[in-house]
């Protein structure tokens, strides 16, 4: 695969959600859009702001979460907490439908990609249909 010089220096090649929206930039079908890009960004968010609010940590390595979310949301308003732990039921509700169609994979790849930054090569054909499925029905809960 040719590396764009444009590209290796996008800050998106720096993790691999970001990695998977250049790669549909270019027309690789083994891709995401950018509609669900947004929303593996806006449910990596909502999953740190969960954790904040919650008190737990997470073990997280992804370059856009240590430039992006690395905030701690321990005096937020309570409006915000509010929002965040419904915004967190619905998408968890949205994902256990996703699953029951696709299987578990499809909440552990989501999950995977969005929040653990897993690497492109542990990923398999059929996960890159798993990611979209489950980013599109993110999508439709955080829009």
């Amino acid at each position: 695969r040719e590396v764009i010089k444009r590209t290796a220096d996008d800050r998106l090649a720096g993790f691999t959600l970001g990695r998977l929206l250049l790669r549909h930039r270019q027309g690789d079908p083994n891709s995401i859009s950018e509609a669900q890009f947004e929303a593996g960004e806006s449910w990596r968010k909502l999953v740190l702001d969960h954790a904040a609010i919650h008190g737990y940590k997470l073990t997280i390595g992804s370059p856009s979460f240590l430039t992006i979310c690395g905030a701690s949301l321990a005096m937020e308003d309570e409006d915000h907490i509010k929002r965040t732990r419904e915004r967190w039921t619905q998408c968890y509700n949205a994902i256990a439908e996703c699953v029951k169609t696709h299987g578990i994979r499809a909440r552990n790849v989501v999950y995977g990609i969005c929040v653990e930054d897993w690497p492109l090569a542990s990923l398999t054909r059929d996960d890159f249909g798993l990611l979209r499925e489950a980013l599109n029905v993110l999508g439709r809960v955080l829009r």
